[in-house]
């Protein structure tokens, strides 16, 4: 999992040290604008380093065209400095990322050869704003580092890729998808010559009738991407999603919430979200504080294995902190850490 991150004179944050640390769970929140995303933007420039020689240009895992862009003010007199600590299997491996005033950029990591494969294999980012699923596409896709697109929009071969090998893990997805809508039934992938569509059967007035995935809501569909990331990454990865509540109910985002939960207790996940819903933070106001309990049939958290951090400005300056929401009854949230959370989000 990712431990840690330290952040120098990358967009917002200065030149002053920002660290931030990682529980298997962590969510991120702050006000629009307040250096959430550039904290994910981090994530992915240390991890592109490892995996490739050239950061620049990878506009599915960051916004930044070149140093200038990226750094502190535009300045391009400043070093910049992404330093990420990983723990894999019980070994601490670092990996310091630097873009130096006189435009070098190094890569400083001792292990560097065990982080690649493992990076390769086990990490996956989701962007906030996703791409719809086409109709139908060509059933290949391009070759990535990650499991799926950070877009979203090769759901269609990925899923016909495990539903053509009967994926053990098929059924979870699918029971995961029916808890956003209840009326899914079936989630198939039909191959018609070298074109595929996304199909669900939905219940309309007693009767099942096929629909394409393209022609359900956003929400479906942007569930669909994460589920894929959730279900069918190998155990032990890394999954970063920005804004999951994206397009879906206020009302049944508890079930992603729930989804990532399981993934964390029961295949030793790593998840890491920002949002901006009360929704998405509200189950663990719960299940890591010592309010009243969930109903049944949800996935609890650990408390243990959670944490929050929070995004702020103050006194013209970005920064990063720590939000405790442990070891403190709901009921004492109300006027306390709870509404902290709103003015956060």
């Amino acid at each position: 999992m990712l431990a840690w991150l330290r952040i120098q004179n990358l967009a917002c944050y200065d030149e002053r040290v920002h660290d931030i640390s990682f529980a298997p769970l962590t969510v991120i929140v702050g006000s629009n604008n307040t250096g959430k995303s550039t904290i994910i933007n981090a994530i992915n420039m240390n991890v592109l380093k490892v995996l490739r020689s050239n950061v620049w240009g990878e506009q599915e895992y960051h916004p930044y065209r070149d140093r200038l862009e990226a750094s502190h003010l535009h300045d391009p007199n400043r070093t910049m400095i992404i330093f990420a600590r990983y723990s894999i299997q019980g070994n601490t491996i670092d990996a310091g990322y630097s873009i130096h005033n006189d435009g070098r950029e190094t890569l400083e990591s001792m292990n560097a050869h065990v982080l690649q494969p493992y990076l390769r294999e086990h990490y996956l980012y989701i962007r906030p704003q996703r791409s719809g699923i086409p109709p139908e596409m060509g059933v290949t896709r391009n070759p990535r580092f990650q499991l799926v697109s950070p877009f979203g929009q090769d759901m269609v071969p990925f899923y016909l890729e495990r539903w053509t090998d009967r994926d053990p893990l098929w059924n979870e997805a699918e029971s995961w998808l029916k808890k956003i809508d209840p009326n899914l039934k079936l989630l198939k992938v039909p191959l018609r010559g070298g074109n595929t569509s996304m199909v669900t059967s939905s219940n309309y007035g007693g009767k099942d009738v096929d629909v394409n995935l393209t022609f359900q809501g956003m929400g479906i569909q942007n569930a669909a991407t994460i589920i894929a990331a959730l279900v069918f990454s190998p155990n032990n990865s890394t999954i970063v999603i920005e804004e999951p509540e994206n397009h879906i109910n206020p009302m049944i985002q508890e079930h992603i919430v729930d989804l990532m939960n399981k993934a964390v207790m029961e295949w030793n996940k790593q998840v890491i979200f920002t949002t901006h819903s009360i929704n998405m933070l509200l189950p663990y106001l719960s299940d890591v504080g010592k309010g009243k309990p969930r109903g049944t049939g949800h996935v609890k958290l650990a408390p243990d294995k959670f944490k929050m951090v929070a995004t702020e400005w103050k006194d013209g300056k970005a920064e990063v902190s720590d939000v405790n929401i442990k070891d403190r009854p709901l009921i004492h949230l109300g006027q306390g850490t709870l509404e902290r959370i709103k003015d956060l989000i």
